[in-house]
């Protein structure tokens, strides 16, 4: 035990193994940005805090502060306000016609969403398989649980999607999970539907939840679509989102859960009760104005970000 995680530590007799685990084990978060920190010169330019620079829609912000004048200032049903998940299932009835508001659990960001999902199908001792490179708190996240990180490989020689032959390689009766992200965070990875197909067919093999994070899913460019594990036909897929990105407001902490299987969203919804209760209201009626009022901002937030590319790019190759 290195000095620090002594000194934390000291007079918590008792504390749990995972949570120190997460604070200074091997992914633990604050420790990789202290590592990022070290190799970092003064010429660094750091891509490693994925917060836009740019501000959420004017209409959400007025709904948001209406909702508080108002006395939206209490408690929502626990998968959120009924009309927002609606809308929410609207943005994916076209991979998956049958969602509806029952398919959705709004949560407190994306990270709450991960979490719930993985209290939901995890034991201590069970395996979850992780990208590689991956998002720094995914190991955190399954540590929390008491699970195992088990991690496939994402190649550049195959466009930093894994091969089904090196996830065979991992899988054992212990393996419960799988974790897919397309759009990949970092590496910006995709996927072609014949890839998501093999996937699928893998953790359908072998009996595995798939755990999607589509995150990034507004932000795919060059013509490309994005290519969703819902719709796949596998009953066992649960997706996790979030509008931090894609509505430019990290620091309104929304994200929301959604599955075609509605049994699996009965117990996240049991979990999320007892983790947050609910998301906040005020933040909910901002939400829906947005998705009712600027349906077309994650894209203009994406052609932004499309002109920047070009010009680093353009740079970088002089």
């Amino acid at each position: 035990m290195n000095a620090r995680r002594a000194l934390l530590l000291r007079g918590l007799a008792g504390v749990s193994g995972r949570i120190a685990a997460v604070m200074d084990g091997p992914y633990s978060l604050r420790g990789t940005l202290q590592r990022l920190q070290e190799v970092a010169t003064d010429d660094t330019i750091s891509f490693g805090l994925g917060a836009p620079d740019l501000q959420p829609p004017a209409q959400a912000i007025a709904a948001c502060h209406q909702a508080m004048v108002q006395g939206g200032n209490s408690y929502t049903p626990i998968p959120g306000l009924p009309e927002l998940r609606s809308a929410i299932a609207e943005l994916w009835q076209s991979y998956e016609p049958s969602l509806g508001m029952d398919n959705v659990c709004v949560t407190m960001s994306g990270t709450n969403a991960i979490i719930n999902v993985l209290l939901t199908l995890l034991d201590p001792g069970d395996d979850v398989l992780l990208p590689d490179p991956y998002f720094a708190p995914y190991g955190g996240y399954v540590g929390l649980t008491g699970a195992n990180c088990i991690h496939y490989p994402c190649r550049f020689e195959n466009d930093f999607v894994p091969t089904v032959d090196e996830l065979e390689a991992l899988v054992t009766p212990s393996t419960k999970v799988v974790v897919y992200n397309f759009p990949s965070n970092p590496t910006g990875g995709l996927l072609t539907p014949a890839q998501r197909d093999a996937l699928v067919g893998f953790a359908e093999k072998h009996g595995l939840w798939v755990l999607s994070d589509e995150v990034y899913n507004a932000f795919v460019y060059d013509g490309l679509d994005h290519v969703s594990f819902l719709g796949s036909g596998y009953d066992k897929v649960v997706m996790i989102n979030s509008f931090s990105k894609t509505y430019a407001m990290p620091g309104w902490r929304l994200g929301y859960v959604l599955s075609a299987n509605r049994e699996a969203m009965d117990y996240v919804l049991k979990t999320q009760e007892y983790l947050v209760t609910c998301s906040n209201e005020p933040m909910q009626r901002g939400m829906l104005a947005a998705l009712r009022e600027c349906p077309d901002y994650p894209a203009l937030i994406a052609a932004e970000f499309t002109r920047r590319r070009d010009v680093m790019a353009a740079r970088l190759r002089r």
